[in-house]
């Protein structure tokens, strides 16, 4: 494969990185912490106008990060067969990055919002809602820091 075409996917595959992992970060530290501080009402209007433009880039950034990822591993990279995974310091940290990476896009796409639950209860926020959202936020973080050690693992060969 042509060197281009390898910086041109590292480059998209970082860039749908920082914005798929920034914008979880933005959500649990600055716009939940802000929202919760408004009235019910208006903090669910604001919610649903972002949750409209955030949850497509969110999908579009998660989901193109683990296939550009897989491209980098498989086609661009050195993984050349089905036993490398196993054998392989490389191919171990690639496969927990990915295993991490398809278990924050099913978080996204459905489980955060079965598991967070209703936020708020009429014009005020739910009992526990605060430490469901802590907990939440917390499993995110932690699932991207996993992600984020094996992509620098993987940077110097491991």
């Amino acid at each position: 494969m042509s060197l281009t075409i390898l910086v041109l996917v590292q480059w998209l595959h970082i860039l749908m990185g920082i914005t798929w992992f920034g914008g979880y970060i933005f959500l649990d530290f600055v716009i939940w912490p802000t929202l919760l501080k408004r009235p019910a009402a208006e903090a669910q209007a604001v919610l649903g106008m972002i949750s409209r433009y955030a949850g497509p880039l969110m999908m579009v950034s998660g989901t193109l990060v683990i296939l550009l990822g897989i491209a980098r591993g498989t086609l661009l990279g050195p993984i050349t067969s089905f036993s490398f995974l196993f054998i392989s310091a490389y191919g171990i940290t690639w496969l927990v990055a990915l295993a991490v990476s398809l278990i924050l896009t099913a978080w996204g796409a459905g489980w955060h919002d079965r598991i967070i639950g209703p936020v708020w209860e009429e014009d005020r926020v739910k009992p526990g809602a605060v430490g469901r959202l802590r907990m939440g936020a917390i499993f995110e973080m932690t699932c991207f820091g996993i992600v984020l050690t094996c992509m620098v693992l993987m940077g110097v060969g491991l």
